[in-house]
């Protein structure tokens, strides 16, 4: 078998959870620089996933392409930087367009490609000032077409917003006081959610601005002194109310990853530092936040190690609640466990405006000399958002209805057909059986989200499935 044979094989095996997509190799030619494929990913029209990754075709510079979550190629794979050194990427959507930001070595510089991935403003210089302690530039764009950027240089974190153009125009400047290094930043509506890294300490810090550039709160410490710093790898995004919400843990292995939540108006730690996952006996990175299927969820990723090998090879998924409570326990979306000895990293992902959870990271065996980047997916409708029924085929299938979907103590579930099941087998997400209803009440069933023991079960989706003349119909339903 020849290398790209051999390298094909090793990554064409992996297991998903139910909801979750196979994935996809979502570039033409993998890196041969293994473990550094940075990367960032905004989706347009539902399921146009636009991609901005470093090491294009094993050069040092920008690839762009946009592509379906099947792998089918809307845009293919392209450099968007110039032929120059350039790394160290970000990006934002502006409008429906795909903003890619990047260094070439210290300037930053800029493109712009419409939601088919078409060129509307080509590699572009912002600015020429060099970076001094971190070259990562965090980037999002509010409802007036400008982009919000935070980067760091000799004199601390700047802070500017910018109208897109050859040339640019920059309308805001400033610099945050006190700060250095790395940072994050959110915009949400009327606000601007920045953390960065403090010239003081070290320790992280969080501010708020209106989208004029005005400070409106902080600094605010959220994490008490530590001698471990805070991971780099800390996320950001704000809750369905504009409060931010960071996902986050401390630079060293045993400790856990953290929840926060900042009251937007007052400043206030509505929720201050929650412990959401540890595993005593591996580590986990990568934390990321999305918003949530519902208003007042957040989705949760992240990379856990595999305890016999030391690699990344777990991909964890959960959804809490404000509070940080879990209404979709931790599980494992995608399991590399079986490949030996495969590693995952660099994992990015972003929601669509209807639930869908979108996830991109570099996969490769170390053994051979190549990481491709892997795209997944998880639907929306099987966490019970949006269109609920799903069957298998045939002519008069079986309808099921819900009378509740989140339900909390008891859901109804109401059978239409030419004919009605005996029972209904409910499921859980990894999809083990752990009740049948046979309480038929006319044509409906009653579910009081316990188990077959009569033991409560935990929040979380179940698949609910009737069978009728051979067809196999399903329901899925979240319970609180």
């Amino acid at each position: 078998m020849t290398l790209t044979g051999l390298l094909l094989t090793s990554i064409l095996s992996v297991s998903h959870a139910p909801g979750w997509s196979d994935p996809v190799i979502s570039i033409e030619e993998p890196s041969i620089y293994t473990g550094a494929q940075r990367k960032d990913i905004e989706v347009t029209d539902g399921n146009h996933v636009h991609q901005i990754w470093q090491y294009y075709q094993s050069q040092v510079r920008i690839g762009y392409n946009v592509v379906l979550t099947d792998g089918t190629i809307i845009s293919p794979d392209t450099m968007v930087s110039r032929n120059v050194w350039s790394a160290y990427l970000s990006s934002a959507l502006v409008g429906t367009d795909f903003f890619g930001v990047w260094r070439e070595n210290s300037p930053i510089w800029f493109a712009v490609n419409d939601h088919t991935g078409e060129p509307e403003i080509p590699a572009t210089l912002f600015t020429s000032t060099p970076w001094s302690w971190w070259w990562y530039i965090a980037a999002d764009s509010d409802s007036l077409g400008r982009v919000h950027m935070t980067y760091d240089t000799p004199g601390g974190i700047w802070y500017s917003i910018m109208i897109p153009g050859q040339p640019p125009m920059e309308v805001f400047r400033d610099t945050i006081p006190q700060s250095m290094g790395y940072s994050l930043l959110d915009v949400d509506g009327d606000r601007v959610h920045i953390l960065y890294k403090s010239s003081a300490d070290w320790m992280p810090r969080y501010a708020q601005y209106d989208l004029d550039g005005n400070q409106t709160l902080g600094p605010i410490t959220f994490v008490d002194p530590s001698p471990y710093q805070v991971d780099n790898r800390w996320s950001l995004c704000a809750d369905y109310l504009g409060n931010a919400c960071i996902f986050f843990k401390e630079n060293g292995d045993i400790y856990p990853l953290q929840y926060t939540r900042i009251d937007r108006n007052t400043g206030e730690l509505l929720v201050d530092g929650k412990v959401i996952y540890q595993v005593p006996s591996s580590s986990t990175s990568w934390p990321w936040l999305e918003s949530g299927p519902w208003d007042a969820s957040l989705h949760l990723l992240w990379l856990e190690e595999d305890d016999n090998y030391g690699y990344y090879r777990l991909i964890r998924h959960a959804i809490i609640d404000l509070e940080g409570d879990f209404i979709i326990e931790p599980y494992t979306a995608y399991d590399y466990t079986d490949e030996d000895p495969e590693n995952i990293s660099y994992m990015v992902a972003a929601s669509n405006e209807v639930g869908d959870l979108f996830v991109a990271y570099s996969e490769g065996d170390p053994s051979l000399p190549g990481y491709w980047i892997r795209l997944g997916w998880l639907d929306h409708n099987f966490l019970g958002v949006g269109d609920q029924e799903v069957w298998s085929g045939g002519p008069t299938p079986l309808s099921m209805t819900l009378s509740c979907n989140p339900f909390s103590s008891s859901v109804m579930i109401t059978c239409e057909g030419p004919s009605l099941p005996g029972q209904l087998m409910v499921y859980d997400i990894t999809g083990r059986l752990i009740r049948s209803l046979s309480n038929l009440e006319g044509s409906s069933f009653l579910w009081d989200g316990r188990d077959a023991s009569a033991a409560e079960v935990p929040p979380g989706t179940y698949m609910i499935q009737g069978a009728v003349d051979g067809q196999v119909s399903s329901i899925r339903v979240v319970k609180l």
